[in-house]
C-alpha cells in the first residue's frame, strides 16, 4: 500500500489532484492508515493509469468515471481503442511538425507539403466513410472533434 504523497510522485500528479479524484468518486484509496491517510493498492495505481491515460485523450473526468464504471468496460477492448486515437493523434503532430518545417523551407515548399498534405487527407476514416468504404479492421476509426469523440465514447461502454 501506498501513501497518497507516494503515488503522488509515482504517477506525476498533485496530492491534491488525488483528493479531487476521491472527492468525485473517480478513484478511491483502498484503505486507510491508523491515522486517517489515504492508502493505495496496486488496483487503484491500474484505475490511476487508465484515467491519466483518458485524460490525455481529453476525456472529461465525469465521463471517464462513467466509462471505467460502466458493467460492459473491457479493459483490453479500451486499450485498443485508446492506442488506436493515440496513433490517430502522432499522424497529426507529424503533419503539422511537417508543415512548420515547410514554412520554415527546411522540407521543401509550401506546394509540395499541400499535395502531400491533401493525399494524407483523402484517405483519413471520415473520408473513407463518405466515399462508403468500409472501415479498417471492420471498426469505426475515430474522427476529429466532439462527434468522434462521443463515438468512442459509447464504444468503450459498449467494449
Amino acid at each position: 500500500m501506498r501513501t497518497v504523497h507516494e503515488v503522488s510522485e509515482l504517477a506525476h500528479v498533485s496530492v491534491r489532484t488525488l483528493h479531487h479524484c476521491e472527492k468525485i468518486g473517480l478513484l478511491k484509496p483502498s484503505a486507510r492508515s491508523e491515522a486517517g491517510y489515504r492508502l493505495y493498492g496496486d488496483k487503484d495505481l491500474a484505475r490511476l493509469q487508465q484515467i491519466m491515460l483518458f485524460r490525455e485523450l481529453e476525456f472529461s473526468l465525469a465521463d471517464i468515471g462513467a466509462i471505467l464504471d460502466s458493467p460492459d468496460f473491457d479493459l483490453r477492448k479500451a486499450l485498443d481503442h485508446q492506442i488506436e486515437l493515440l496513433e490517430l493523434r502522432r499522424e497529426h503532430i507529424g503533419s503539422l511538425i511537417d508543415m512548420a518545417k515547410a514554412l520554415r523551407g527546411e522540407e521543401g515548399s509550401i506546394l509540395e507539403f499541400e499535395r502531400s498534405t491533401r493525399a494524407s487527407w483523402t484517405n483519413t476514416p471520415s473520408r473513407r466513410r463518405l466515399r462508403g468504404e468500409r472501415p479498417r479492421n471492420g471498426r469505426n476509426m475515430r474522427t476529429s472533434g466532439s462527434e468522434g469523440q462521443r463515438r468512442s465514447r459509447s464504444r468503450w461502454a459498449r467494449a
